[in-house]
């Protein structure tokens, strides 16, 4: 067991290892982030040509809307 976590403390030390750690916890932020805060969307097409022109760029605010279950 010793021999097993002194391998993982080498690991984390390298440079290689520090960037992998880092990538990490980037991806699982950004994954967060975007399945629970906020979420960008680009328009598609002409449907709110109104308010909305053809390729606008928005970002939705998951937050404010808040969890619910689903209601049948």
């Amino acid at each position: 067991m010793n021999e097993q976590l002194s391998l993982i403390q080498r690991f984390r030390k390298t440079v290689i290892g520090e960037y992998a750690e880092a990538l990490i916890w980037a991806v699982a932020l950004a994954l967060v982030l975007t399945t629970f805060v906020v979420q960008a969307f680009k328009i598609p097409s002409g449907s709110m040509l109104e308010t909305l022109q053809i390729g606008d760029h928005l970002l939705v605010n998951k937050f404010l809307y808040g969890l619910s279950l689903i209601h049948i």
